[in-house]
C-alpha cells in the first residue's frame, strides 16, 4: 500500500536516484523514513556485473575514488553520441583475462578538461579492478563489510560519523537485561540523559510543578526517576 501510494508507477531503484522523495502530503512516518534513507544513499554503490544498470558518470561503484563523478556537459556529451552505462565503454579489442580495458577519450572524441577528466575516471576503473560479466549489477552499502545495510551497521556508523564510536560501557549488558523493552529504553534515556523530567523541562522555560511524579516527595530527576522505579516491587516481577 505504501509503495503503491509513494513510489509507484516507477521502480523502487528510480525512486531512489530522484532528489526529491517527499511531498507536503506525506505521513510522518514517511517523511522520518525519507529523511533516514539519506543516509543509507551515501553509502550505496553498485557492485558491477553486466554494466547495464551503472550510469556513466552518475553512479558510484565500489572501490570507486572521488573522480567517478563527471561534470554535466561532459556527460549530455557522452549521451548524445549513446553512451549512457557502463557496458558501453568497454574496450572489447584490447580487454584480456587478465585485464578490463576501457575506451580511451581519443575514441570518445574528447579534448581539453574533457579527455583530462575522462582520463581519470579511466584511471579509477582500472584501479577498482572492475570486470564486466553475465552476472546483473548489485546495489551494496560500503559501510558494512557483507555490503547488506541493517539498522544496527546504520546507527553503528552514524555513531563513528559522530566521533562516538566507542560505546558506553553500559550498553551491552544494559540491552541484555531480562524484561520488557519498555524497561530497558527507560534505563537507556536516563543515562542518555533524555528523559523530558522537570528538572530539565524548567530549563526550557516550561511551568510545573517540579517534584517527582511517584513519591510526591522530592525534586524529579532522571537519577530520581530511575532509583524509583528500580526499587520498585512491579520492576522485579517483570525482569524475574
Amino acid at each position: 500500500m505504501t509503495r503503491r501510494k509513494y513510489i509507484d508507477p516507477i521502480s523502487p531503484l528510480e525512486w531512489i536516484r530522484q532528489p526529491i522523495k517527499s511531498s507536503k502530503n506525506a505521513s510522518v512516518i514517511w517523511k522520518a523514513l525519507v529523511a533516514a534513507i539519506q543516509i543509507i544513499e551515501k553509502g550505496l554503490a553498485w557492485k558491477v556485473g553486466d554494466g547495464s544498470s551503472v550510469r556513466l558518470g552518475r553512479d558510484p561503484w565500489v572501490g570507486c575514488p572521488d573522480s567517478y563523478a563527471l561534470s554535466w556537459d561532459l556527460i549530455e556529451h557522452l549521451n548524445n553520441r549513446g553512451f549512457f552505462f557502463l557496458c558501453q565503454i568497454v574496450d572489447i579489442v584490447n580487454s584480456s583475462i587478465w585485464r578490463q580495458e576501457w575506451l580511451s577519450g581519443d575514441f570518445l572524441a574528447l579534448e581539453g578538461r574533457w579527455q583530462e577528466e575522462w582520463r581519470a575516471f579511466r584511471t579509477g576503473l582500472l584501479n577498482s579492478h572492475i570486470r564486466i560479466t553475465n552476472e546483473p549489477d548489485e546495489l551494496r552499502w560500503v559501510h558494512s563489510q557483507t555490503g547488506f545495510y541493517s539498522p544496527k551497521k546504520g546507527y553503528d556508523w552514524l555513531m563513528s560519523q559522530k566521533g562516538w564510536e566507542e560505546p558506553n560501557w553500559w550498553a551491552k549488558p544494559l540491552w541484555k537485561l531480562k524484561g520488557p523493552a519498555k524497561t530497558r529504553l527507560l534505563f537507556w534515556c536516563v543515562l542518555q540523559g533524555k528523559v523530558p523530567t522537570w528538572d530539565f523541562l524548567q530549563k526550557r522555560g516550561k511551568n510545573g510543578p517540579g517534584w517527582c511524579s511517584l513519591c510526591k516527595e522530592s525534586e524529579e530527576t532522571p537519577q530520581q526517576i530511575f532509583l524509583t522505579y528500580l526499587f520498585s516491587k512491579s520492576l522485579w516481577n517483570e525482569m524475574l
